[in-house]
């Protein structure tokens, strides 16, 4: 099996794995109780630590080191982030750092236990091929941003192995044209200790929910990046440029986050 500089991807002992899993699996269950009985009794403010310190529990379950590169987003409000999507662990990733309302596939709402966890957090739910349901999906996004929430998006419409960008998808962007909300985009990558790529996250082709999760379990560790691009003004712009921009600015910071990782580089576990 390849070895990387200063790290191996030898895989973690499979009790240890299990022990990882039913750690995760805890946690989900932490995160139904507190969606269910809590949520409705507390302040937004108070949910937002909440989701922060769940994301940032989840990373380290499964021991992600996560570099930072540029300036995510204050607390302002209608702040739409964009990244690339590579696994079913980048929106922890983001959250861990901005707590976000996510647009999904319709097809993880129908996954065991963590499909109801998904809806019950926020994530809006889009039937891909069908119009009528993006128009739909468009004016829930601009009610959320006009309510203050902060929206996240994977344009891509689908998952890669991280190396590359896939053309985005312009009709999620509308919400950006009515709303005025400002795009982040943040280039997303996973890597071995001495840069090169990672696709042991990578949630990818035929491959089962059950076996992805299976092979990040077994990792003794993951690194991740996330680099956030200058924001993008929506003001005076239609959906085609707005895509057309964000996805220009994504391909550079990917291909910047690639030039910068080295080993050692420093790095910010969650707290």
């Amino acid at each position: 099996m390849k070895n990387h500089k200063n790290g191996n991807t030898r895989p973690l002992p499979w009790p240890l794995a299990l022990l990882r899993l039913l750690r995760y699996a805890l946690h989900v269950l932490e995160g139904l109780f507190t969606i269910a009985v809590a949520f409705p009794r507390i302040s937004q403010a108070t949910r937002l630590r909440l989701v922060l310190r769940w994301a940032r529990g989840i990373l380290s379950i499964f021991r992600v080191r996560l570099d930072v590169l540029g300036e995510p987003p204050g607390e302002t409000a209608k702040v739409i982030l964009v990244a690339n999507h590579v696994s079913w662990l980048d929106p922890a990733l983001i959250m861990a750092l901005r707590p976000a309302h996510f647009v999904a596939k319709s097809e993880i709402r129908a996954w065991p236990v963590l499909g109801w966890l998904a809806e019950r957090a926020g994530t809006i739910f889009i039937e891909r091929g069908r119009r009528h349901d993006t128009a739909r999906i468009s004016r829930t996004l601009s009610a959320g941003l006009s309510a203050g929430d902060s929206i996240a998006l994977f344009p891509e419409g689908t998952t890669t192995d991280g190396a590359g960008v896939k053309p985005f998808h312009t009709s999620l962007f509308q919400a950006a044209v009515h709303s005025g909300a400002s795009l982040y985009p943040v280039a997303l990558r996973y890597h071995h200790a001495d840069g090169s790529l990672d696709t042991a996250p990578a949630y990818t082709g035929d491959l089962s929910f059950k076996d992805s999760l299976w092979r990040v379990a077994r990792r003794r560790e993951l690194r991740a990046t996330l680099a956030f691009a200058a924001p993008i003004p929506t003001e005076g712009r239609n959906r085609r440029e707005l895509a057309a921009a964000a996805e220009t600015a994504i391909r550079a910071a990917l291909a910047d986050a690639a030039q910068r990782s080295a080993p050692e580089s420093s790095a910010h576990p969650p707290a």
